[in-house]
């Protein structure tokens, strides 16, 4: 029988490879500066994701610390789905900041306004890249080598 960390941790790779490389396991193993080997033999179950390993997949795809461990990491592993849930929390976050600011404080309001803004833009962002597959930053090229 196979540990439930090893279940989980091969459940959530594949959906990485999925969502983020589109099913390309070379992309995938470039991103992390390994070989398209090894991330064949961990799909295909000839070996394990060991702890080093998961860590370093967190790190070189930008993932929290423990995705690849989590049995409902469906959502921490897509980028795109983090920043969303991030900005609607900040936009209600300002939202609420704004009904405790006093009219008066016209400063403090205009701030509000840009921040507003801002969050607006990367929404409207995210939007037109929804019909686009994520493209993580250091895809095509080898993890930094300070992340390893």
């Amino acid at each position: 029988m196979t540990p439930p960390t090893t279940e989980t941790r091969l459940k959530n790779l594949n959906a990485i490879i999925r969502i983020q490389f589109n099913g390309n396991r070379a992309e995938f193993a470039r991103a992390i500066g390994r070989s398209p080997g090894l991330a064949h033999q961990w799909v295909h179950e000839y070996r394990t994701i060991g702890e080093k390993s998961a860590r370093l997949i967190e790190r070189c795809l930008a993932l929290p610390t423990g995705a690849l461990d989590a049995p409902d990491a469906d959502k921490s592993i897509n980028p795109k789905t983090n920043l969303e849930a991030l900005t609607a929390k900040v936009q209600s976050n300002l939202k609420e900041l704004e009904h405790l600011l006093p009219e008066s404080d016209l400063q403090s309001h205009e701030r509000l306004l840009v921040a507003r803004t801002a969050i607006a833009e990367i929404q409207l962002k995210l939007h037109r890249e929804n019909s686009q597959p994520y493209s993580p930053l250091n895809k095509g090229g080898r993890c930094p080598t300070g992340h390893e």
